[in-house]
């Protein structure tokens, strides 16, 4: 996935603060390019294709908009709950004090920024706590059945009980077969309370069909759960 962002518009625009969008992408485009730069403005020229350290305070500059990546203290809610909102914008003080304090030393030229962006603006690149961390995403989305499984066990025996579980699948169960597919399985664990992915409920779903017919017993389900 690709961080991107879209020019704004009057129908693509930041859901909170109404700024330049910021989202994630599948294909890679230009949209998708961003350009690192020094936080210090008197830097940003001689730093151009230096190496950059881990914890250096950085700017994101979009190439298409040339406008900065920034996550501001708006919430917005989601899939994982309550996160701060990203989008591309430049955050930068109007005052004139750093543009005079340039032309008192004659350092500044048309080429060279003379504004500090905000802390809306700044990232930085963090190293890993340990080697541990070094896996490819594909290895780092791998998960045990078992201990899925046990993490099930563990929410039902502290959430809700065998009879609310049956009685939600049941209600999905139109042909009354006692078996639901793993999109049927997910969404009746999400409306649980539980939240499975795709993949988690289709690994589910698979560890339970030995007849390979892609769906699960639910009351098979529960007497091995609960």
């Amino acid at each position: 996935m690709n961080v991107g962002s879209t020019p704004k518009s009057n129908v693509i625009f930041s859901s909170k603060s109404r700024h330049q969008e910021a989202s994630l992408h599948a294909c890679d485009s230009y949209n998708t390019q961003w350009i690192i730069d020094s936080f210090d403005p008197n830097d940003r020229f001689e730093r151009q294709g230096e190496p950059v350290k881990a914890g250096e305070p950085i700017l994101l500059r979009h190439c298409h908009t040339q406008h900065y990546l920034a996550s501001d203290m708006v919430v917005e809610k989601n899939d994982f709950g309550q996160e701060y909102e990203v989008m591309t914008h430049d955050f930068c003080p109007h005052y004139k004090t750093q543009n005079l304090e340039l032309e008192k030393k004659g350092n500044i030229t048309v080429d060279v920024p003379t504004k500090f962006q905000q802390d809306q603006n700044v990232w930085s690149f963090e190293t890993a706590p340990n080697a541990s961390f070094m896996a490819s995403i594909e290895d780092l989305q791998k998960f045990n059945i078992g201990e899925l499984l046990a993490d099930i066990k563990k929410f039902s025996e502290a959430r809700c009980s065998a009879d609310t579980i049956k009685a939600c699948f049941a209600a999905m169960d139109e042909s009354s077969s006692k078996c639901v597919d793993a999109d049927d399985f997910r969404w009746g664990m999400i409306d649980l309370g539980y939240n499975l992915s795709k993949i988690e409920a289709e690994e589910v779903v698979s560890h339970f069909d030995s007849n390979k017919s892609g769906m699960i017993n639910y009351e098979e389900f529960i007497s091995q759960l609960c």
